[in-house]
């Protein structure tokens, strides 16, 4: 429910964060896109256990 252009400004502070962005998401993103977020958590995953 963070505004985009708050969400740019917190990834920015945050030391190795990362930001997605999903095109036609809306504040029910892992309802809304469930694949696509499922992806996006999965590649994160496979990154952070690395």
């Amino acid at each position: 429910m963070t505004p985009l252009s708050l969400s740019q400004e917190l990834a920015r502070g945050i030391t190795e964060s990362e930001l997605a962005v999903i095109p036609g998401a809306g504040h029910m993103m892992l309802l809304e896109q469930q694949d696509r977020s499922a992806d996006l958590i999965n590649a994160w995953l496979k990154r952070a256990l690395i």
